[in-house]
């Protein structure tokens, strides 16, 4: 009897042991499989889940991520997260991409549909505006006081100019903006010089923009509320503002410093339509310590946005998910372009332990009653990223489609991030004539089509990566060419695509690929050619 029983115990072990096991296989090939459709590198993989486990335990994390360190799978954290430099793009003398106290333009024109029309250079030569600041007259209104900015607007006519008066203004309560403009006569509120004028916000939002037609010109507005979640927007555009215009403004330490979204008008979802941001510099100086959206230009459902020639940078997330985003349009929004943008997602802020991604149609998605078409079948149709230059997002991608129909990707540059993703059915993308390191990735369902692309596979080893093989000194944002021998003249040709990121033209037939045409001028510097001391050496 005892015999017998103990035979059915052993074949009962014998059996489980062996169920057990296949289970056990089963989950690692399941998790396997998850992890290689993800296509990251194991260093990568493992970081992620520090991140998610310091969310839950700090110090089982801490203790991960030392032991990690030392089997030499992470790296210590001044040089996981990229070489940074020591430059400031909130500094008085800044040469750098986006916006410059030597950066000027003209009064802005609009074509026969109110879009903005765009200058073909970036010359500050032959764009210079010639208004007469001396003696006034019936279309210059001069303001010297918060009071008096606030009767200007409320009292401002379509051609209106209002010019702030050199000083520093506390804002401590929005702004709103009522009074509309037309397309043929615009109404524009400036300073003279970018750095003249510094407004200091101690409210959700700086402006409050309902109305169309206004363009904002040369200003600095920065953020200072003692509690992060209180600045929320420089610029909060709703409803009718259709054709806002924002040019060489330098916003810093808000959360979402352009905010775009629709607004109930008379029983109907109104959505402020063929906006332009150009040549300004958005970025923060510190993490941000919220759990509300960290996204320096948030577009929801607006359609016809042109993001071109800014600096987009440092936009780090303390709390909630920690996943931050540089700038997307989402929410059954179409027609974004996002051309001529330098993102550095790790300029001054060095990361720890949160996500920053680059650009985006789609972002983390948006719930449908808040999408134009109220059903977000998709979440952006007919998107344009070109000419952009992506640098230092390495724990995660410098484009993201989520979503998104339509859309075209070309002649970008992603330096240190984990390259594009193209994710869910909805998704349709044409990829081509990018240089990027990383990988192109159709993720759940994505389709993407990809022509004369240059890529390189990720590593953490940013002074014997592929691209020193190609370029001077890519991680201080130096793409000049040291083997063009892949780039030049490789890349496929399309009607629209005129100019580099640079302004210089392409104009032979056979484009570089990437971000600039190596050829009659040289490529500009986007970040300044002296940059100091590397964070790493001190």
């Amino acid at each position: 009897m005892r015999r017998g029983l103990r035979s059915l115990i052993r074949i009962h072990l014998l059996f489980s042991g062996v169920l057990f096991n296949i289970a056990l296989i089963a989950v690692l090939l399941l998790v396997g499989k998850y992890f290689y459709e993800l296509r990251l590198p194991f260093s990568v993989l493992v970081e992620r889940s520090v991140i998610r486990l310091n969310e839950k335990n700090p110090a089982l994390s801490s203790t991960v991520k030392a032991g990690f360190s030392t089997l030499g799978v992470l790296s210590p954290e001044e040089y996981l997260y990229g070489r940074l430099y020591r430059i400031d793009p909130a500094s008085p003398d800044w040469r750098g991409w986006g916006a410059r106290p030597d950066r000027a333009f003209a009064a802005q024109a609009y074509d026969e549909s109110g879009k903005p029309m765009l200058p073909v250079s970036f010359n500050p030569a032959t764009e210079a505006d010639n208004f007469d600041t001396g003696s006034g007259g019936s279309g210059l209104h001069r303001v010297d006081s918060v009071s008096g900015l606030h009767a200007a607007i409320a009292a401002a006519s379509p051609g209106e100019r209002i010019l702030i008066a050199p000083g520093d203004y506390d804002i401590k309560g929005n702004i709103e903006i009522r009074r509309p403009g037309r397309a043929t006569r615009p109404i524009r509120l400036m300073a003279q010089t970018l750095g003249q004028v510094r407004l200091r916000v101690s409210a959700p939002q700086a402006f409050l923009v309902r109305a169309p037609y206004w363009v904002f010109d040369n200003l600095e507005i920065q953020g200072v509320c003692e509690r992060h979640d209180a600045c929320e927007h420089a610029y909060h555009i709703v409803g009718s503002a259709r054709g806002t215009v924002i040019r060489n403004n330098r916003l810093f330490d808000f959360n979402a410093m352009i905010k775009v979204n629709g607004e109930s008008e008379k029983g109907a979802r109104v959505y402020p339509d063929l906006g332009l941001l150009e040549s300004s510099s958005l970025f923060n100086r510190t993490v941000r310590d919220t759990g509300n959206p960290v996204t320096p230009v948030d577009i929801v459902g607006a359609s016809g946005w042109q993001i071109r020639n800014n600096l987009i940078a440092d936009f780090a997330k303390g709390r909630g998910d920690r996943i931050s985003y540089a700038a997307f349009a989402k929410g059954g929004a179409s027609d974004t372009l996002f051309e001529r943008n330098l993102v550095v997602c790790q300029l001054r802020v060095p990361a720890g332990g949160d996500i920053r991604l680059g650009l985006s149609f789609g972002g983390g998605g948006t719930d449908a009653s808040a999408c134009r078409d109220r059903r977000c079948e998709a979440e952006h149709v007919r998107g344009t990223m070109r000419n952009n230059i992506i640098m230092h997002c390495p724990t995660d991608v410098g484009i993201y489609i989520n979503k998104a129909k339509q859309t075209e990707i070309y002649n970008n540059t992603l330096y240190n991030t984990l390259g594009i993703d193209v994710r869910f059915p909805e998704s349709t993308a044409v990829v081509f004539n990018n240089i990027l390191s990383g990988r192109i990735h159709d993720r759940d369902g994505g389709l993407s089509v990809r022509a004369t692309n240059l890529v390189s596979a990720f590593s953490r080893d940013l002074e014997r990566d592929v691209f020193h093989r190609w370029f001077r000194l890519p991680e201080a944002g130096n793409f000049r060419l040291v083997d063009g021998e892949p780039i030049v003249d490789k890349g496929t040709a399309k009607a629209d695509l005129r100019y580099d990121f640079c302004g210089n033209p392409r104009h032979d037939g056979a484009p570089d690929i990437g971000a600039m045409e190596y050829g009659q001028a040289p490529p500009c510097m986007p970040l300044p050619a002296n940059p100091g001391r590397r964070l790493a050496q001190d």
